[in-house]
């Protein structure tokens, strides 16, 4: 079993997403009680070491299936409408999309941080 680490981060590290790229639509996706979504509100979120290696087993076997390629632990705060947001700039640009005109697209969606 893996910890829920990161040799990018520092300080604590929980809670965290699991976040991983589909192979299908190549899009960057989060693991929910049923399956993938591309939407990061819905992402189920690990507070403990034991949810953290429940979320690693999943993603483990969906990238055994080919469903999704390399899945990883995606520190996280959780915001006063409780979802998810990334902590560090590199993942909350993953899951708000580019950067440029932030009034289109998927990152339309997402409050500026």
């Amino acid at each position: 079993m893996a910890e829920a680490t990161t040799r990018k981060t520092r300080g604590p590290v929980l809670p965290v997403v699991l976040s991983a790229n589909d192979l299908f639509v190549g899009e960057v996706v989060y693991l929910t009680e049923d399956g993938w979504t591309a939407d990061p509100r819905r992402a189920l979120v690990a507070h403990d070491e034991a949810a953290a290696a429940r979320l690693e087993e999943r993603g483990v076997a969906a990238a055994r299936e080919n469903r999704v390629v390399d899945p990883y632990f995606v520190p996280v705060t959780i915001d006063g409408d409780g979802v998810p947001q990334a902590r560090h700039i590199r993942e909350a640009i993953r899951q708000r999309g580019p950067t440029i005109h932030p009034d289109i697209g998927k990152q339309a969606d997402f409050k500026a941080a």
